[in-house]
This record gives C-alpha cells, sequence and structure tokens, in this order.
C-alpha cells in the first residue's frame, strides 16, 4: 500500500519538527521512514496512525540533540545529521592536525639563524599568505550563512566559525621567528593548518553547492 499525499505530508513535517532539513539526509529519511510504514501497514494489517507511531518510535533515537569532539559542544544538530557531517569530516580533520604538526616538528628541528633581511621578507609573505586564507575563509562563511538551502557540508562550515579568530591571531601577532633568529615552528604550522582550512572551506561549499543542484533535479 502506497501512502496518501496528505500522510506523505504529515511524514514531512514529523521532518521539520525533528530539524532534519538538510537536502542530503531529508529526502533519504523521507524515503525510509514511508517505506517502513508501508511494510508495517501491508504485512501487519495496522492502520497509518498506528504504523507511523511505531515507526516514529524507532526513528526518535536518531533524531536526537546531540553534539560532537569534531565540531564543539556548541553546536548541536539531531545525531543523524551530527553521524554524517562527522563521516564527511573526520579525513579533513585528521588532515589539518597532520598540516600542524609535520610543519611544526620540521621547522622546530632547523637551527639555522636567519638573518633579519630574510625574516621580514618571510614574514611578509606568510602574514600575506594568511590575510589571503583569511579573507577567503571569511566569503565562504558569508556565503553560507546567506545560503537558504541546508546541508550536512553547509553545517561543516559553520562549526569552523572559530577558525577565524587563528586567522586574525597570526594576522595580528604573526612573527614566524623566535627571538634568537630561528624559524618559530608553532606558529608556522598554525599557518599552514590555516592554509589547509581554507581550501577545506572551499571544497566543503562546492560540496554543498552541488547537493543544492542535486536535489534541484529530483
Amino acid at each position: 500500500m502506497e501512502l496518501s499525499n496528505e500522510q506523505i505530508d504529515r511524514v514531512k513535517n514529523y521532518l521539520r519538527i525533528k530539524k532534519v532539513n538538510y537536502l542530503d539526509l531529508e529526502i533519504e529519511v523521507l524515503d525510509h521512514i514511508i517505506s517502513d510504514v508501508e511494510n508495517l501497514i501491508k504485512e501487519r494489517a495496522l492502520p497509518f496512525d498506528t504504523a507511523f507511531e511505531r515507526v516514529r518510535k524507532k526513528w526518535n533515537r536518531h533524531f536526537r540533540n546531540t553534539s560532537s569532539f569534531y565540531f564543539g559542544v556548541t553546536y548541536t544538530a539531531p545525531k543523524i545529521v551530527i553521524d554524517k557531517a562527522k563521516k564527511n569530516f573526520k579525513k579533513n580533520y585528521f588532515m589539518m592536525l597532520i598540516a600542524y604538526f609535520i610543519p611544526l616538528i620540521i621547522f622546530e628541528q632547523m637551527n639555522h639563524q636567519f638573518s633579519g633581511d630574510f625574516q621580514r621578507y618571510f614574514n611578509n609573505v606568510f602574514q600575506f599568505l594568511v590575510l589571503l586564507s583569511t579573507l577567503y575563509i571569511i566569503y565562504i562563511q558569508s556565503i553560507n550563512f546567506k545560503s537558504k538551502r541546508k546541508s550536512t557540508y553547509s553545517f561543516i562550515i559553520k562549526t569552523q566559525t572559530s577558525s577565524i579568530f587563528l586567522c586574525l591571531f597570526l594576522f595580528l601577532g604573526g612573527d614566524f621567528f623566535s627571538k634568537d633568529g630561528t624559524f618559530n615552528g608553532i606558529m608556522i604550522g598554525m599557518g599552514i593548518a590555516l592554509f589547509y582550512l581554507a581550501y577545506a572551506s572551499h571544497y566543503f561549499y562546492k560540496k554543498h553547492v552541488e547537493t543544492i543542484f542535486k536535489y534541484k533535479r529530483i
């Protein structure tokens, strides 16, 4: 038995109440719930209301509000959203850590003392790249905030808002050398992690736009 349009609208309203309004999840979850309800009606001869109530009880645990270590406790969403966002973000999270720690280790091992001219040149170039990365991250955050459609990719971008403080710290106080003229591995590591973050912001926004176009055709 197929559900009527009115019954499907009730399922859609249930998902809106549970805040499962992310493009790359909403249609998929809607199809699963409709299928579950139809199967109960067909196999157990249950009325729609009873079948729908049983399916809601089954799915409610996926919709409880939660957070994740990867995004910080201040960013909450239904568990099903967090789980998919983690799956999409986990690789980039570890890549960002690698982008920080490998340069940190390499540059901290360099004991060469550089001249004042080289330090000024390196600082200027690095701060210019930090500025470009900062402006690009702010741009991505801005257009993501204005986007009327949501996806798990736009959620990931939103959770990276605090990275702007790292940008400002590096730009305003960024000296990439220690007092003795050797490289400051900590600052350089943070800078390179920031460059990777700018790339990741671009990647996730591109995936968000692709998701919008994909579900426009459905």
